[in-house]
């Protein structure tokens, strides 16, 4: 025990002598970012120690090591010490601790962001705007950061607050544009703005809203090198294409799926592979390729494993035991579900606990289970009418409760279920199917309750996924 015996003054000095030596010999390499900085934290040195484990954060998170990186972050923080900013007393010497600060808090609300924390995220990307609001202005800086907030507000269900959010970061980066000497930064933080807006117009349904947006960021795409700029076009235009379609996919969705997942593989970030591979995964299910749609959705969970992305693995277990249910496998898609419910509720994602009682629904009215059936799926229900997600596979929990309406000679809750099932928002079933409902509600509102049940049922049988085998043809594909 050497180190103990020396003296305090002693001490620092050979850390700081260690850090000398590894800056020496490694200079900016950032595997050796933490270590650096642990030596200078020894040395005395708070403030140069916290930027060397922001940088060891930065690194760790890129890689992945997202605990790792959490440390890092907020071993900077305590480093850093109390935020005297906070409390309107300022000193010499704050402002330089304010913009590592700054870093350390956003890096913290990216690590919760991810892992579907969202009032931990929101908490810190709200800290990191206030420091941000005491430094010098930097447009963009403060672009990103509001953006980054906003991607939180959206993936909590605020969607008001998203949006304002949006609104105030482009107004940053738009002013950038035009009087910032970094002109090709702004527009690419603008696109960055705007491909994150489309997701919240996307999940709410705006498909008019993401028509004019996508419309206004063409211009900035085709002048972009940036593969991950045309991955996310890609992306866009066959969530675009979803909703025109009603989620029954043509050739050109799958073909800007595909160019989406050749971006990303040209940009060599694994977590946009594995987003890329769950996209075509998912047009791939609902196109009934479900052996392709398997093998991609696989991959995708796989990615979202490595990189610890909550939301993309709960993704890819929902529509992995949507395609089990599709084949009849009923072992598989109860596993499936169970997983991705799980992590659902972890993550407070309503729309993905809902699609876990849909199946849960569907799996007990196949083994004969009528009272949980119906428990399953009402509750499923519920969740997506208090959602402000317009969740367009609801037929995973309507078609069991209307089996259960029609058996138990309910018709106005047949009924009920069959206006959802042909809601404009709605995936577009089968045309039997779909037809079969038609004349259904035709024959309810003509009082006419044993052709209303006689078609109600027939929809039952002709829905996806009713028996096994059905799951390649689960959808009409539009033509063209």
């Amino acid at each position: 025990m050497v180190e103990a015996r020396l003296s305090a003054a002693r001490r620092r000095f050979l850390h700081q002598r260690a850090a000398a030596a590894l800056a020496a010999a490694h200079g900016d390499d950032e595997r050796f970012a933490a270590q650096l900085g642990e030596h200078l934290a020894l040395a005395g040195q708070p403030l140069e120690a916290a930027r060397c484990l922001v940088r060891a954060g930065r690194a760790a998170l890129r890689l992945f090591a997202n605990e790792q990186a959490g440390a890092h972050h907020r071993r900077a923080l305590e480093l850093l010490g109390p935020d005297a900013g906070a409390t309107g007393t300022r000193t010499d010497g704050d402002g330089e601790r304010d913009a590592v600060r700054l870093a350390a808090w956003e890096g913290l609300g990216e690590l919760a962001h991810l892992a579907g924390r969202h009032d931990e995220a929101l908490a810190a990307f709200a800290t990191a705007v206030a420091v941000d609001e005491r430094l010098a202005p930097d447009p963009l800086r403060r672009a990103r950061l509001l953006r980054r907030w906003a991607d939180a507000e959206r993936d909590a269900h605020r969607h008001e607050a998203a949006s304002a959010r949006y609104d105030l970061a482009e107004s940053e980066a738009a002013g950038a544009v035009r009087y910032g000497p970094d002109g090709a930064a702004a527009r690419a933080v603008l696109l960055d703005i705007g491909f994150a807006r489309l997701v919240l117009y996307y999940r709410a349904g705006r498909r008019a809203d993401m028509e004019r947006t996508l419309a206004r960021l063409v211009p900035l795409v085709e002048e972009a090198a940036d593969p991950r700029v045309h991955l996310r076009y890609h992306h866009t235009v066959a969530m675009l294409e979803h909703r025109r379609n009603r989620f029954v996919p043509s050739e050109e969705e799958l073909r800007h799926a595909r160019a989406a997942l050749a971006a990303a593989e040209r940009s060599t970030e694994p977590h946009l592979v594995a987003r890329a591979r769950f996209g075509l995964g998912f047009v791939e299910l609902w196109a009934g390729e479900l052996e392709a749609a398997e093998g991609s959705l696989t991959a995708g969970l796989a990615g979202a494993e490595a990189t610890g992305d909550l939301l993309l693995e709960v993704r890819a277990l929902t529509y992995l035991g949507v395609l089990a249910r599709l084949r009849g496998d009923l072992e598989a898609a109860e596993r499936a579900a169970a997983r991705a419910g799980v992590l659902a509720r972890s993550g407070g994602l309503r729309e993905y606990v809902a699609a876990a009682h849909a199946q849960a629904a569907w799996a007990a009215t196949e083994l004969g289970r009528p009272a949980d059936a119906r428990r399953e799926g009402v509750r499923a229900l519920e969740l997506w009418s208090e959602s402000s997600t317009a969740f367009p596979f609801q037929w995973l929990a309507a078609v069991p409760m209307l089996g259960l309406a029609v058996a138990e000679g309910d018709l106005e809750a047949a009924a009920g279920h069959a206006r959802l099932l042909t809601a404009p928002e709605q995936q577009r079933l089968p045309a039997g199917c779909e037809r079969a409902l038609t004349e259904g509600l035709a024959a309810w509102r003509r009082r006419e309750p044993r052709g209303a049940a006689a078609a109600f049922a027939r929809a039952v049988a002709l829905a996806p996924g009713a028996a096994p085998g059905t799951g390649a043809d689960a959808t009409a594909r539009p033509e063209g």
